[in-house]
């Protein structure tokens, strides 16, 4: 899943994608946990302002197993 956030600005205000406990930072080795991927922090860095960057407010969200009903929770917790 991947959504665009004005509650946050991801570079600047890193520290509320961190507000989670279920989802970690990080980029996907197609593992089971769930994470949280800011592409223009991360992936997509090094093209910013080009026609091949992406949005400064871009979280992607690859899913692991864990309940959604909880995955939902700790999401509106850690992002306000």
């Amino acid at each position: 899943m991947r959504f665009e956030t004005r509650a946050i600005h991801v570079r600047r205000d890193l520290g509320g994608v961190k507000g989670t406990s279920l989802f970690f930072l990080g980029k996907s080795l197609r593992g089971i946990e769930s994470l949280i991927e800011l592409p223009a922090a991360m992936t997509h860095a090094t093209i910013a302002g080009s026609p091949f960057g992406v949005s400064e407010n871009l979280i992607r969200l690859p899913v692991g197993i864990e309940a959604v009903e909880a995955l939902l929770a700790d999401l509106a917790a850690g992002l306000g």
